[in-house]
């Protein structure tokens, strides 16, 4: 481009290479087939940029910046970019002649590039004179001596009547349009391909680090490892520590933490741990003490525990740490199904045994002593035999399944070291229990141990009655029948012994079952034979009286009735009988008689 020395005016150069508006068009298409809309346009952008400060440049050596920012609307003309131009200028300088503002609105009429769209792509859904917004964009920017950028905001070639734009700072776009800012810096296709590969490289890296990590964590279950095992080969190849607890925060095994740090994540709630973000089902949490990126193990389609990766400084969370956490999640699952198969084998063994025990199902009692050497820890004398009576929180009746709960029995107890063999026996969990060392404390070992399967059976609550000692398994049905009374007793202790019973334990066990029953239909009459709800009611009544000792008070509580309506009853049921319940020898023996008949189960008492 030079200057006219006959008439000031622009006088435009040609190209080295020039290309028709038509062959541009063609270019143009082959870019969006090839590269894509979003390439395409920050390419034709770019290209656009550079062209115009090209033009502006070349214009500085004969023309003031001043000059040619007044004559850029002639230059679009002069190249053939449109046909007209029409602006509407608002900007500010300061005092040494810098643009410190610039809000300048215009009109491109007959765009050729919104021309050539429309005949290549048809209408658009977005402004598309890619490469005249570059160029003005270029242009303008060495015109003003500052970043600017021009910006179309209606195009014929999506349907507007014209092609209208903005010209403002760059800066000024930045928080509306930051996006449109970065298609002017993008990279080259040279670095954008080597960019490419080096990302590409490093999956491949990943993904073979993944790939010979997931090959050791399935060899160590196909060499039946257990948990600790792969948790240890875990860390060793990784260099994170591991814990894995179960759904309610108690750990299973960790490794990878010293004692201090296990203190610290104890000290930690769960309430001061912050939940930052998630991949997937996966959660990572930050703490002040320590991070922990914590994933779910499921067993049979249901929650059973959490394995968690553990930061502590120095070491920092990796964007692809969560891979190889679901990794070891999904062999832990494997681990804990194996580690569950193989014990539900080994207690339908000892259910065999324990059932051929109860339903005389043996030769000699040595036979079964025998098959106790097989256990994994052999059951010895002298025994103990409880009943665990388990009831449904919802009170539906026969509809609680007693194999998981006697699996979950064994589990506990054999986490408390007591060596137990677990059945059912009629509506009950029968439990065998030998005598280690920790039998002397035999009552708070089976609290521990029903507070953990309730925990874990939330629906369930159980009550357990126990025998007294024996050492001949031939005798085992005198037990069983001790323990069955003592879990029918109508004590609310989770766990009642068959000498809490006392004397009318020794009832129970001596008298005939029919002779107890003749009794009770002597000395109760109708409250004991009539299944009228009024006669039920005061047999309810007097038990309740009775076990209170006498005291209306208290009785009038429990059953929450008035003092009246208590006396009332208490006067029926003396008639009934025909007995009078201040004399202490009479309500002593009719208080045993209830009870005899609670233990045999031939009368239910709401408490």
């Amino acid at each position: 481009m030079k200057k006219n020395s006959n008439k000031s005016e622009l006088v435009i150069n040609s190209f080295d290479i020039s290309f028709s508006s038509q062959s541009f068009g063609v270019l143009r298409r082959a870019l969006f087939h090839n590269i894509g809309s979003l390439k395409t346009k920050g390419f034709l952008l770019r290209l656009g940029k550079e062209l115009g400060e090209k033009t502006a440049t070349e214009l500085l050596e004969h023309h003031s910046r001043e000059y040619i920012a007044n004559h850029a609307k002639l230059l679009h003309k002069k190249m053939g970019h449109v046909s007209d131009v029409v602006t509407i200028r608002d900007q500010e300088f300061d005092k040494d002649g810098n643009l410190i503002y610039i809000n300048t609105t215009g009109v491109w009429f007959d765009s050729f590039e919104a021309k050539l769209h429309l005949a290549h792509h048809g209408v658009s859904e977005e402004c598309s004179c890619y490469t005249l917004s570059g160029f003005a964009t270029g242009y303008l920017s060495i015109a003003f001596n500052t970043p600017v950028m021009v910006r179309e905001t209606k195009c014929k070639a999506k349907g507007d009547e014209n092609c209208e734009f903005v010209v403002k700072l760059e800066k000024d776009w930045q928080e509306e349009y930051p996006e449109e800012i970065l298609l002017y810096n993008e990279q080259t296709i040279y670095d954008e391909l080597e960019l490419t590969y080096d990302k590409l490289l490093k999956q491949k890296n990943l993904l073979d680090k993944v790939s010979l990590f997931h090959y050791q964590l399935t060899e160590s279950v196909s060499k039946n490892q257990s948990i600790s095992q792969v948790t240890e080969m875990s860390f060793h190849n990784i260099g994170i520590p591991i814990t894995i607890e179960d759904r309610h925060g108690n750990m299973i095994t960790q490794y990878g933490l010293t004692a201090a740090q296990l203190k610290e994540i104890q000290s930690v709630r769960k309430s001061n741990m912050f939940y930052v973000e998630s991949y997937n089902q996966t959660q990572y949490f930050e703490s002040k003490k320590y991070n922990q990126l914590k994933t779910p193990i499921y067993l049979e389609n249901k929650l059973f525990a959490y394995c968690s990766f553990i930061y502590f400084e120095p070491i920092q969370k990796e964007p692809n740490d969560h891979t190889f956490l679901e990794r070891i999640s999904t062999i832990s699952t494997l681990c804990f199904l194996n580690e569950k198969l193989q014990f539900e084998a080994h207690e339908r063994m000892k259910i065999s045994v324990l059932d051929d025990l109860i339903t005389k199902q043996y030769d000699s009692i040595d036979e079964i002593q025998q098959k106790f050497k097989y256990f994994k820890q052999p059951l010895v004398g002298p025994f103990y035999v409880a009943l665990a009576k388990v009831t449904d929180k919802s009170h539906k009746e026969n509809t609680t399944d007693l194999y998981p709960t006697s699996l979950e029995i064994s589990k506990q107890c054999e986490n408390e070291d007591l060596i137990v063999i677990v059945s059912r026996y009629n509506e009950y969990c029968v439990i065998l229990i030998g005598s280690p060392i920790k039998t002397s404390n035999l009552k708070q070992i089976l609290k521990v141990m029903i507070t953990k399967v309730q925990k874990l059976l939330t629906d369930y609550t159980l009550k357990i009655g126990v025998s007294d000692k024996f050492d001949n398994l031939a005798d085992i049905d005198t037990y069983l029948l001790q323990a069955t009374n003592s879990v029918r007793s109508p004590s609310h202790d989770d766990i009642i012994f068959h000498n809490d019973l006392g004397f009318i334990g020794s009832i129970v066990n001596t008298y005939n079952y029919e002779q107890l029953m003749e009794l009770a239909r002597k000395e109760l009459k109708t409250l004991y034979t009539s299944n009228d709800d009024k006669n039920k009611e005061l047999l309810n009544t007097l038990y309740i009286y009775l076990k209170n000792g006498g005291k209306l008070e208290k009785t009038m509580h429990d059953l929450s009735l008035s003092i009246g309506g208590i006396q009332y009853r208490i006067k029926k049921i003396e008639e009934i009988l025909g007995k009078n319940l201040k004399d202490f020898r009479n309500s002593a023996y009719l208080l045993l008689l209830i009870e005899s008949m609670i233990l045999i189960e031939k009368v239910e008492i709401k408490t």
